[in-house]
């Protein structure tokens, strides 16, 4: 690292520092760029019975259309029973998105979309019990106001 830039009320002015002494820009952090959104993964599991199976493959195919930077996987027989087990479901149909659990059962694609969509970009749920951020807490009940002895 040569010459570094040094904050002059004047001007911009470059000077030359060794190495070792010099300062990186913008404060001296590195320049820190947005991270990409990992590559969100959609598991469709069977059922175990066997039922539904078409169902799932034309959601899944219907996602692939819908959102195609998104890699769409359906697990049938053995290897679906044993990501059920898993994530401690015993039937199916279930969806998994980057890894955790989110349907068991097949929503509407709307919902799917957008579910998909939230878990890529790290939105929370709205669904969520938790407390909402524009939520106002109660306000605790005013005491009872105190007797007075002379009125009956």
């Amino acid at each position: 690292m040569g010459a570094a830039y040094i904050y002059c009320p004047c001007a911009m002015k470059v000077a030359a520092r060794p190495a070792a002494t010099a300062r990186k820009p913008y404060g001296g952090g590195a320049v820190r760029r947005p991270e990409r959104p990992p590559v969100t993964e959609v598991l469709f599991l069977t059922s175990v019975q066997g039922q539904g199976t078409e169902r799932v493959r034309s959601v899944s195919e219907k996602l692939k259309k819908r959102l195609p930077d998104v890699t769409v996987r359906v697990l049938e027989g053995p290897a679906s029973r044993d990501a059920m087990a898993g994530h401690k479901v015993k039937f199916g149909p279930a969806i998994v998105i980057d890894g955790r659990l989110e349907y068991v059962g097949i929503p509407r694609l709307s919902m799917l979309v957008d579910r998909v969509l939230q878990v890529r970009e790290r939105r929370p749920n709205p669904r969520t019990a938790g407390e909402k951020p524009a939520a106002v807490p109660a306000k605790p009940a005013a005491p009872p106001a105190p007797e007075t002895p002379g009125a009956a």
